[in-house]
């Protein structure tokens, strides 16, 4: 199926620097074959969010980070969860994370972007911030690394992270502990934590409750 719309493809491009880097509530009006949605933001602008039809929420809403690198009509799905202060999600006051959990395939010590982007893809990284259960905290460029086990997790968010206009800035955990460590500094540096949904568990749980409805409606 087409990934957009044919009335998206001569509406007007918001053009605004503003939701560059940003998160953004996104109502969605419709998914695709390909799992990306259309749908508007709250000043009625139309928008298309890649993964936008694996959010969970039943009012249809999500949370979309516009990247720069891409365009300001074209947003990735963060998570499904809104919060009521998404207005202040500018780029410079938040950090999105996640966990890696076992289950989830990467080849060596560390994932790829390639693999990071299974699991999570809010958008352009520069690189990542990833705490290793038994190495410690480095920086994953691609397929390089660099230790940063030097570093108090305060440096490493005051110094350690891309540009947030530029690039999405994201911490991943193998061990919920050291997450929780991390969150809570985030948290002292007076910036906001967001939760990445994880796609694979979305696409998981939405194909669980579509079977559980087919199943209900047989019964009915």
């Amino acid at each position: 199926m087409n990934d957009v719309p044919s009335d998206m493809k001569h509406t007007r491009t918001p053009g605004r620097r503003d939701l560059a880097g940003r998160l953004v509530r996104v109502q969605v009006l419709g998914a695709f074959r390909n799992e990306n949605a259309a749908g508007v933001v709250a000043d009625g602008d139309k928008v298309l969010v890649k993964y936008g039809g694996l959010t969970r929420d039943p009012r249809l809403v999500c949370l979309a980070r516009f990247d720069s690198m891409a365009g300001t009509t074209r947003g990735n799905f963060v998570s499904s969860s809104v919060p009521h202060y998404s207005r202040k999600l500018v780029p410079e006051k938040y950090i999105l994370y996640g966990q890696w959990k076992r289950w989830m395939e990467k080849r060596e010590r560390f994932p790829t972007f390639e693999e990071v982007n299974q699991y999570f893809d809010p958008g352009h990284f520069g690189w990542i911030i990833y705490l290793s259960e038994t190495l410690g905290p480095f920086a994953i460029y691609g397929d390089e690394s660099r230790s940063l086990g030097h570093l108090s997790y305060g440096q490493i968010i005051r110094g350690e992270f891309p540009d947030p206009r530029k690039a999405s800035r994201v911490v991943l955990a193998e061990s919920m502990v050291h997450l929780d460590d991390f969150i809570t500094e985030i948290k002292n540096h007076r910036l906001y934590p967001i939760k990445l949904d994880n796609l694979e568990e979305n696409r998981r749980a939405l194909r669980s409750e579509t079977i559980l409805r087919r199943i209900e409606n047989a019964q009915a």
